[in-house]
């Protein structure tokens, strides 16, 4: 595009990303004022798409926290609920002993 005559057929880009976009050849027939707004939207552009990533970047961060604390609370749960089942099978074998010890004494003890 820099050896092309055919600069005024040229357009700028209503949201240029990158001053790069716009050819060199471009820029030398352009005002001051207008090279300024182009690389004002361009910085604008830039800053918006940096503002928009940081925020992406935090709502990532912020799922992965709650990711983290709900498989935090999981691991707690399942932690308790094993405690709990252990206790009840500790008492469940506590209580047949008593029940048998029962049974024999009055077997033994009519």
């Amino acid at each position: 595009m820099e050896n092309s005559p055919e600069i005024s057929s040229f357009r700028i880009p209503k949201d240029p990303e990158v001053l790069s976009d716009v050819p060199a050849k471009f820029l030398e027939h352009v005002s001051e004022e207008q090279k300024f707004l182009i690389e004002f939207s361009i910085e604008k552009k830039l800053k918006e798409q940096e503002q928009e990533h940081k925020f992406q970047l935090q709502m990532k961060e912020q799922q992965l926290n709650e990711q983290q604390l709900k498989f935090q609370l999981q691991m707690k749960e399942q932690e308790q609920e094993r405690k709990f089942q252990l206790q009840r099978k500790e008492q469940g074998y506590k209580h047949e002993k008593l029940i048998k010890k029962i049974k024999r004494s009055k077997l033994e003890n009519p």
